[in-house]
């Protein structure tokens, strides 16, 4: 091999590959410890190559239990590459991560996934690590235990008041679990301290990128922080795949403003997120999700809806858990006048991502639909506001939906009742739940209140 070669990962993957192939011929029929180390070394090997099917073969050989914990990583990075649909098995991902856990009980990226996907008879069995070495755990381990047990607030709580978690690692879980929950301006708020603590770390970079693209679009002040982490980036001539799409996502919103202000959607120019959408995708990244995503918010921008639920069907092959795909597939198929579609997707993610986004996005549906529809539509945002008081998404939508149908004692209720409980209300969220209140009094012949809130509402 020659020294061009070893510079990139498919090169050393090939020469390591033809080494220990070479090896476990000249081994004994009979598999030892030895002989699966040196499969699992070549199916390593074929996954760095880009040999998907025949890495997942070769590990489908190992009998040898010695590596059955690094043998189900891979396989998880195997299916995340191949999509699920080929498997046999209906969820081989979560089927994977649970074996890592059964292997090795303290495996923090498995453990996670269990909790996100509220996995709760296997987080009942494991408790807080007994070994004094990590012990430092417990914190971080309790709050995924509440997390998986569908307290989802105070599972940010624990992480964000728990002094033994490095403060990098508790605000970047803590915006995650705020992002999912639809807390997206404090997630952003705590993916930036986390960042910030740490900029040459890269964990959390492309889920902070992503929550400023879609709050950006709207507020000046996320467009600001968003143009800082690219200006720090670029200043470090980073190139990575999360830095790409860091690039791509400031080039979208720019265009979405500069159209917003021209008011003509055929002058976006969408070659240039596009392009950098592309480049991050080819990259040998572990999950290429986010860069998909990119590139269905571009097709969004462009109205180009047939494009992006191809596309979104492909990438719910591959990464069948991610929200932010359903909410853009309901999203364009409401805009093809596609109900049915949208309430069969919308189903489809609350029954696959139970949470607040997955039950928002199903009675949001439903309120859209027709006169008897829209009456269970209301009722199953009244349930969700009722179950997540700090969801912030769902009362505003549920205000809405109240207001249209002219309930205005009701909406007046949920808007002051959210303003009041939720810890983490950004400043410009609030502002914008005050105005719509001062609406509601004003309908209501409540002057005094709606004029006292409609100035809270302008000093935000």
């Amino acid at each position: 091999m020659n020294a061009d070669e070893c510079k990139t990962p498919e090169g050393r993957g090939r020469h390591c590959f033809l080494a220990y192939r070479e090896a476990l011929r000249a081994s004994s029929n009979e598999e030892n410890e030895d002989d699966a180390d040196l499969k699992y070394r070549i199916a390593k090997c074929l996954y760095l190559i880009g040999g998907y099917e025949d890495a997942m073969g070769v590990l489908n050989q190992i009998r040898h239990t010695n590596v059955k914990a690094r043998m189900k990583k891979l396989e998880i990075d195997l299916w995340e590459k191949m999509g699920i649909n080929d498997s046999k098995s209906k969820d081989p991902i979560l089927e994977a991560h649970q074996a890592v856990v059964a292997c090795c009980t303290y495996s923090v990226t498995s453990l996670k996934y269990l909790a996100r996907r509220r996995d709760r008879k296997r987080i009942d069995s494991l408790i807080a690590p007994p070994i004094s070495d990590l012990s430092f755990l417990t914190p971080w381990w309790n709050a995924q235990i509440a997390w998986g047990h569908g307290d989802l607030l105070g599972a940010v709580t624990s992480l964000i008041h728990n002094s033994s978690i490095a403060p990098r690692i508790a605000y970047r879980e803590a915006g995650e679990m705020l992002f999912y929950i639809g807390m997206k301006e404090d997630a952003v708020e705590y993916l930036l301290k986390s960042y910030r603590l740490d900029s040459n770390n890269k964990d959390g970079l492309s889920l902070l990128v992503n929550a400023l693209g879609q709050l950006a679009v709207d507020e000046v002040e996320r467009l600001e922080d968003l143009e800082g982490v690219v200006l720090e980036l670029s200043g470090m001539r980073d190139n990575s795949a999360d830095a790409l799409l860091a690039y791509g996502q400031l080039a979208r919103v720019r265009e979405v403003r500069r159209k917003e202000e021209t008011n003509n959607s055929r002058s976006i120019k969408h070659e240039v997120p596009l392009h950098f959408s592309h480049k991050a995708f080819l990259m040998d990244v572990k999950n290429k999700s986010d860069a998909t995503l990119l590139k269905m918010q571009i097709l969004n921008d462009i109205e180009r809806y047939e494009e992006l639920l191809e596309i979104g069907t492909s990438l719910l092959g591959r990464d069948p858990y991610n929200i932010d795909v359903y909410e853009q597939m309901v999203s364009a198929n409401i805009v093809l006048k596609r109900g049915e579609g949208a309430r069969l997707l919308a189903l489809s993610a609350l029954k696959e991502i139970p949470g607040p986004r997955s039950a928002l996005l199903y009675a949001h549906v439903l309120s859209l639909k027709s006169e008897s529809s829209q009456d269970k539509g209301t009722e199953e945002l009244r349930k969700v506001v009722h179950k997540y008081p700090y969801f912030i998404d769902a009362a505003v939508i549920l205000a809405d939906a109240l207001v249209q149908r002219e309930i205005f004692d009701e909406a007046i209720i949920v808007l002051k009742g959210v303003i009041q409980k939720v810890p983490f209300v950004h400043r410009v969220v609030s502002g914008q739940l005050t105005k719509t209140l001062s609406e509601c009094q004003m309908r209501q012949n409540e002057y005094i209140a709606a004029y006292h809130n409609m100035h809270r509402s302008v000093v935000s």
